[in-house]
């Protein structure tokens, strides 16, 4: 008996001891798999939506026409002041000094400016002055002026021309400008010397119906 149980007091050490090495093998497994794996790295931000051009510059004359010509006084859509017209000797028109005035009240070739809503974009700039002028009480001519460097001045000319008379059969180029018609509509565009290092490009936006001979 006293063998049977040193036989089985040996055999459960064994048990014991192979237990041991078990349990260890099993945290050193562990302890290496916690080591070894990766913690999580927290979620990277979104990236940036790329950064939009700034829109190009448009040579188009269409979207100056902000109310289509031949549209009354009266129903006009936006608010209007009064500007005072004068030429010079080359019969080019110039803008006095603006004042506010019942447009009800225009008689023929009076012009007004928006009072409120900014006038539309030419080349990505405001133009100053916008005016809306009329005839018998009906829009019949737009006319505005956008400041541009000197040293571009030459160059977009050349390519608000070349733009506006690609697909003009009859029209007229000359040094400072050009026109032409085209949509119902006679246009023209023309360079002057505007404030120091720049240059004024003068356009003329006039309703061919309201022309004689057009």
């Amino acid at each position: 008996m006293a063998q049977a149980h040193r036989g089985i007091g040996a055999a459960a050490g064994a048990a014991a001891r192979c237990g041991v090495r078990a349990a260890a093998w099993l945290c050193a497994v562990c302890v290496f798999g916690c080591a070894s794996s990766p913690h999580p790295s927290p979620s990277a931000p979104p990236p940036r939506p790329p950064a939009q051009a700034p829109p190009s510059a448009t040579y188009d004359w269409r979207p100056l026409i902000v109310v289509p010509f031949g549209t009354l006084l009266k129903d006009m859509p936006l608010a209007l002041d009064e500007v005072l017209m004068f030429h010079d000797a080359a019969g080019v028109p110039a803008t006095g000094s603006a004042a506010a005035g019942s447009a009800n009240d225009a008689e023929s070739g009076d012009c007004f400016s928006p009072s409120r809503a900014p006038p539309p974009q030419f080349l990505g700039l405001r133009p100053d002055p916008y005016l809306l002028c009329f005839e018998h009480d009906r829009l019949h001519r737009i006319e505005l002026s956008v400041q541009i460097a000197a040293g571009d001045a030459a160059r977009l000319k050349d390519a608000v021309c070349a733009a506006w008379l690609g697909s003009v059969p009859e029209n007229t180029r000359t040094p400072d400008g050009c026109a032409g018609s085209g949509d119902g509509v006679l246009f023209s565009a023309h360079l002057a010397p505007g404030a120091a290092s720049s240059a004024a490009l003068s356009i003329i936006l006039v309703d061919a119906a309201l022309v004689p001979g057009e």
